[in-house]
């Protein structure tokens, strides 16, 4: 089974939105399948923002594989040139789902990522877009495989819209703040009577 595309163009949709295709359609729904088989699930809401799978915890093998993958594609390159910033390897992996008697929406949040990448599994539902108010933009249009690409903490808050039918599968990946080593020319800052 082929799970990645080769090497494809990345366009900027939105305001630092990069879109590209990444995961073969048989790749995600083998993913859909094994987290379904599994069923890892949190359910735990009240606790948990999402209902989702950690695949570090539960599935260290695909987030060494996805984590290659994306290496060999994004470190280098286009989305490099377009960031002007390093691109950091990641720290969290994991599968979300929305379904009825669960979770069927997400409010407008902000991640603790660098960088996220969003990844549509499926497109077998209605409702449901990852939409960023701000840069009036969803993933409506993607296709299952693409992903989008976005600076997480800071200037692109974003929601999933209430779902309407169906099941819907996504995979969310946040990569690590870059190490910044100032050197000798850390900054000296003078907080006068602030401190």
């Amino acid at each position: 089974m082929d799970m990645f595309y080769d090497d494809l163009p990345i366009t900027e949709v939105a305001p630092c939105i990069f879109h590209t295709k990444f995961l073969t359609p048989e790749y995600c729904k083998y993913i859909i399948q094994l987290c379904d088989a599994h069923n890892y699930w949190t359910t735990d809401l009240a606790s948990y923002a999402t209902c989702d799978i950690p695949f570090e915890i539960h599935f260290p093998d695909l987030v060494d594989s996805l984590q290659r993958a994306f290496v060999n594609r994004f470190r280098h390159g286009q989305l490099q040139e377009y960031l002007r910033s390093e691109f950091t390897d990641f720290y969290t992996i994991f599968a979300i789902k929305y379904q009825a008697g669960t979770q069927t929406s997400l409010a407008l949040h902000s991640d603790d990522s660098y960088i996220t990448a969003s990844i549509k599994l499926n497109d077998d539902y209605e409702g449901g877009e990852l939409n960023f108010p701000r840069q009036e933009y969803t993933n409506k249009d993607c296709e299952v495989g693409d992903v989008i690409l976005f600076p997480g903490s800071l200037s692109h808050p974003h929601e999933c819209l209430e779902l309407a039918s169906g099941t819907k599968y996504s995979l969310t990946l946040w990569t690590k703040y870059p190490d910044i080593d100032y050197g000798d020319d850390e900054p000296d800052i003078d907080y006068g009577d602030a401190k």
